[in-house]
């Protein structure tokens, strides 16, 4: 019980203003407790925890293996309700109005990224990036997460061997490539050329290479600030050798990228959701 009322607190404390909330019963150890509708919010203690929101077009899911840190996990809810009503939110009173804890620098950083990313102009060059053409990046283990205006999805599938990419065309046509490795530069141009060839297969059109620009930034998940994620709440990629090795997560770490890990039990998976600008 302690846990369901500390849960209830949490919810409570979000901004109205946010919209709805509901944390529902998604396990036998779960809770349930609702304080309205449009926004949709689980939180399972089910081996850790899980907080799920809905915008009403993404649901957005952050795993967690504690359940004792109950203000982290309120810095994180936060964010998230703040993030997916107001893309464009100024991160100095972002700080001010609704974090209880000072932001250390990498956390700063990685807001600033998120914000960028909602950006009309940062918009307009992924767009431009990858193209107009009818096909959609998708991935049956995950849900599809709308990231354009053309209707185009990207998703990314991302373990101890790689990056797996599928290109899925309005024909269900798919391509499917694995990239290995974890260089930064390399993942990239490996990317936008089996991206390119993917468009290729699927579209039968002639597509000239869209050449790796230094100012690409790959994002994993931008709705979640992932490293912000790991370190609140205590659960860090490089204690689960299942997840990832520690090369990939210190490479991931030095970039930075944004990223966030959907979780499966009792065989631990991660997947990431992929962007590029």
């Amino acid at each position: 019980m302690i846990v369901i009322d500390e849960i209830k607190k949490l919810i409570e404390k979000v901004p109205v203003e946010y919209g709805d909330v509901r944390v529902e019963k998604t396990t036998s150890n779960g809770i349930s407790y609702r304080r309205n509708t449009l926004e949709n919010l689980s939180y399972t203690t089910n081996f850790g925890g899980c907080i799920r929101l809905y915008d009403g077009g993404n649901w957005v899911n952050g795993n967690f293996s504690g359940l004792n840190n109950f203000k982290k996990v309120l810095q994180w809810l936060t964010v998230n309700l703040r993030y997916m009503k107001n893309k464009d939110y100024e991160l100095e009173n972002f700080q001010k109005n609704y974090y209880t804890e000072e932001v250390t620098p990498k956390q700063r950083d990685l807001l600033k990224i998120r914000t960028i990313m909602h950006n009309e102009t940062e918009k307009m060059k992924l767009k431009d990036y990858i193209k107009s053409f009818d096909f959609v990046f998708s991935d049956q283990n995950i849900e599809k997460y709308f990231i354009s205006n053309n209707g185009s999805y990207i998703k990314q599938q991302f373990n101890s061997l790689g990056m797996s990419i599928k290109i899925t065309g309005i024909s269900n046509t798919s391509y499917v490539k694995t990239i290995r490795g974890v260089d930064e530069d390399k993942v990239i141009k490996d990317i936008t050329q089996e991206i390119t060839k993917g468009m290729q297969n699927i579209t039968k059109k002639k597509l000239k290479l869209i050449e790796p620009r230094k100012n690409i930034t790959v994002l994993l998940d931008p709705k979640i600030a992932g490293v912000l994620m790991h370190e609140t709440i205590g659960h860090t990629l490089e204690a689960d050798s299942l997840l990832m090795n520690k090369k990939l997560y210190n490479s991931i770490l030095a970039n930075p990228i944004c990223y966030t890990a959907n979780y499966s039990t009792p065989k631990k998976s991660n997947y990431f959701s992929l962007i590029s600008i």
